[in-house]
């Protein structure tokens, strides 16, 4: 592989001079431009370069270079950053506090339009042709360059990413560069649908809805990616609506869940004439998966047309794990909102929306602690680009042994820092505890223990997250009754774990659920008064 530089928008003009040497010498191999930058500032050639200026010559520098034979283009700068070259800081795609600059939408855009491309030609002055990996044809063009001979569908991209479909006979002379995209009307939604996801307008789809039956479902597919630790779950709802003219029982069941994926949700519907219902399903997955994406299908089907075809909904799932960079941070000092103190050995979190911790410290003997964190605009960004729910905030927790403990929401970090002065209030009173009494249960860890309001009866159920690939599910757990003494009046066995379980105010009757999709109701002295079979998916 032969590699060069080229620290300026004169890529054509460097590749050239790099041909005539290599072919002088009869040297034939693959060429990368491993640095390739275009700086805002003055170039003797062009002038002044902006912003906007920047944008389009770093994309047709990119193209030119393409079409002219290199291989593989490496973009210098991401960010700017005073400690490193003036130049080099100058053609970053982000300023400094992490804001994007045009020069950022251009590039993401390009890639987007030219990825994976077979075949680069210039067709004419200002005029390129791309044709990509199964047949689509991606036209750049410069301004004031003339048409090419079109038919038929096209879109049209901007710089930006913004696209409009339209008849090629509504096409207009580019007064910007431009890309044309040519294909059936379903290849250009899916380059649309592609731009919106790259560029963080949507991360979800909903496609038309289908008809199956007198079951109208409002969406074919639906897709996100969980962005770790940003994210840590996503929850996809599926409409669904009777159109006909009695009520109807669906019941929805879900296939392709990788290993080690934690999926719950669905149940079924019973939906009157006219009614309408959601279908929902959540995905929590975590770093260390062996699958990070996945197709996974819901099957919508009829129970009370059992003979009627079911409906598929397509649910596109992927998981990627994310930094944003600590570009900020949070100082302060922790202080006795009573004696004005310092408060050392408090110890700072500070979490994403996710609820999951960024990073911690402790505070010094003085009082004051210092942590590094995103700024509020990088975060902002990874947000929008990933297009995750949720906002782009921190939050912090306190604790100190003698204290209350302290929370502040909606912290938004700018790039300059935060400063702080938080108020610790010293505890009223404290609590004495002892033990009264212990007792184990079976085989399996305790998931609720519900006392009666005079705290006379327990009612423990037992279970975990026994998900496969994490846990393994028992097949028996039990349900418990203890006295105030810790006397165990009773227990019974049930099929799974159980997650819920409760007592009526006057201890007569205590009701729980299990994971094999039933419900039980028994009386205080442990007779089973009824059970209902929900259908697994439900409890």
């Amino acid at each position: 592989v032969v590699t060069f530089h080229n620290l300026n928008p004169h890529v054509s003009k460097a590749l050239e001079t790099l041909r005539s040497y290599l072919e002088k010498h009869g040297i034939n191999k693959p060429i990368w431009l491993t640095e390739f930058q275009v700086a805002e500032g003055y170039d003797s050639q062009l002038g002044i370069i902006d912003e906007e200026e920047q944008a389009k010559l770093l994309v047709k520098g990119c193209v030119e270079g393409f079409v002219g034979g290199i291989d593989k283009i490496f973009y210098t700068s991401y960010m700017e950053n005073l400690q490193i070259p003036e130049s080099l800081s100058k053609a970053a795609l982000l300023k400094a506090d992490g804001t994007p600059k045009k020069a950022y939408y251009a590039y993401k855009t390009m890639v987007t339009m030219l990825e994976g491309f077979i075949s680069a030609e210039k067709l004419k002055e200002k005029i390129y042709r791309f044709v990509l990996l199964g047949g689509l044809e991606v036209y750049v063009l410069y301004p004031e360059a003339s048409l090419p001979n079109l038919t038929g569908k096209i879109l049209t991209v901007n710089l930006e990413g913004e696209t409009q479909l339209l008849d090629t006979e509504n096409l207009q002379p580019p007064t910007n560069l431009t890309y044309i995209v040519v294909g059936s009307e379903e290849e250009l939604e899916k380059v649309q649908d592609k731009l919106r996801k790259t560029l963080g307008k949507t991360s979800e789809k909903a496609s038309a809805s289908t008809i199956v039956g007198e079951i109208e479902v409002k969406v074919q597919k639906l897709s996100h990616t969980i962005a770790f630790p940003l994210e840590q779950s996503y929850k996809f709802t599926i409409p669904v609506k009777n159109l006909g003219q009695e009520k109807v029982h669906l019941h929805p069941r879900i296939s392709g869940v990788p290993e080690g994926w934690i999926c719950i949700g669905g149940g079924d519907l019973i939906l009157e004439p006219g009614e309408e219902g959601n279908i929902v399903y959540a995905f929590t997955i975590f770093p260390g998966v062996k699958t990070t994406k996945a197709t996974i299908t819901v099957t919508i089907e009829n129970l009370t047309h059992p003979d009627k075809p079911p409906a598929n909904v397509i649910l596109e799932v992927g998981f990627i794990e994310v930094m944003p960079p600590p570009t900020s941070k949070i100082t302060g000092k922790i202080v006795d909102k009573v004696s004005g103190k310092p408060v050392a050995n408090a110890e700072v979190k500070a979490f994403y929306w996710s609820n999951l911790d960024y990073a911690s410290t402790v505070s010094g003997l003085d009082g004051s602690f210092k942590m590094t964190v995103p700024s509020f605009n990088v975060l902002e960004l990874a947000y929008r680009d990933l297009d995750l729910r949720g906002e782009p905030l921190l939050h912090l927790e306190v604790s100190a042994e003698g204290y209350e403990h302290y929370s502040l929401y909606d912290v938004r970090v700018p790039p300059e820092g935060l400063n702080l002065k938080i108020e610790l209030t010293p505890v009223s009173c404290k609590g004495f505890y002892q033990q009264v009494w212990a007792e184990s249960v079976e085989n399996y860890g305790i998931w609720k223990c519900i006392p009666t309001e005079d705290w006379s009866l327990f009612a423990v159920c037992q279970g975990e997250h026994g998900f496969p690939g994490i846990t393994v599910p028992p097949e028996t757990t039990n349900i418990y009754l203890f006295d105030e003494n810790g006397n165990l009046l009773w227990k019974r066995s049930i099929k799974k774990e159980s997650w819920a379980i409760d007592i009526t105010f006057d201890c007569s009757k205590i009701a729980s659920g299990s994971h094999d999709g039933k419900v039980y109701v028994w009386d205080r002295n442990g007779n089973l008064l009824w059970m209902v079979d929900v259908g697994f998916e439900t409890c």
